[in-house]
C-alpha cells in the first residue's frame, strides 16, 4: 500500500482536480477585479437598458430615476475603480427587477403628474397603445386608398404592404435601437 488512499491513480485524479479547482477559483478572482475594475457590468447593464427602453426620453427617465441613481453610489466605490472608470462612476452594475420595473412605470406614467395608482398606469399604457394603433392604422388605410385592389394577387399584396408598414412601425429587435446610441455620460 502507497499513499494515503492506497491507489496512485485515485491521488492522481484528487491532486488533478484540486489543482483545477485551484485554478478556477484564482481566474474568477481575477476576471472578477479587472471587471470590478473596469466597471464592465455597469456598461453592459446600460446598454441593455437602453436596448430594453429603446427611446433616449425614457432611457435618460429611467436612468435619472432617484431608484436607480440610489443603486450606483460613487461612495463605495474604491478611489482606484473611480480614477479607471471615470464615465461610469455611480452607475449600478445590478438593478433589481422590481426596482427597474417601479423606475420604468414611473417613467412613463410619472407620479408628479397624476396620482401613483394602477387605474392611472393602466390608462397611459392603454394611451400610449391606442396611439400606436392609430398610426398603423392610418399607415395600413393610406396603403389601400391609393388604388382599390382587383384581383385577389393584388389583395394579397395590399395585405402584404400593410404588414410591411406596421413592422416598420413596431422595429425588429435585432434593428431596433441602431438609430439609438446611449448617451456619452453612460457609455
Amino acid at each position: 500500500m502507497t499513499g494515503l488512499f492506497g491507489s496512485a491513480i485515485l491521488e492522481v485524479a484528487l491532486g488533478l482536480f484540486l489543482l483545477y479547482l485551484l485554478l478556477s477559483i484564482i481566474c474568477s478572482s481575477v476576471q472578477e477585479m479587472v471587471a470590478a475594475l473596469l466597471k464592465l457590468r455597469s456598461r453592459d447593464l446600460v446598454r441593455g437598458i437602453a436596448n430594453l427602453v429603446c427611446d433616449p426620453a425614457m432611457f435618460t427617465a429611467v436612468m435619472k430615476h432617484p431608484i436607480i441613481v440610489a443603486f450606483g453610489n460613487t461612495d463605495a466605490e474604491h478611489s482606484l475603480v473611480q480614477r479607471f472608470s471615470s464615465r461610469e462612476a455611480g452607475l449600478p452594475s445590478y438593478i433589481s427587477g422590481r426596482a427597474f420595473a417601479l423606475a420604468l412605470l414611473d417613467s412613463v406614467a410619472p407620479v408628479a403628474q397624476m396620482p401613483s395608482t394602477v387605474e392611472a398606469i393602466r390608462t397611459r399604457a392603454t394611451e400610449l397603445a391606442q396611439t400606436a394603433q392609430r398610426e398603423i392604422a392610418s399607415a395600413a388605410s393610406s396603403a389601400m386608398a391609393a388604388d382599390p385592389p382587383a384581383k385577389p394577387t393584388a389583395i394579397l399584396d395590399r395585405v402584404r404592404q400593410s404588414i410591411d408598414a406596421q413592422l416598420t412601425l413596431v422595429p425588429a429587435s435585432k434593428a431596433r435601437c441602431h438609430s439609438f446610441h446611449v448617451p456619452e455620460s453612460y457609455a
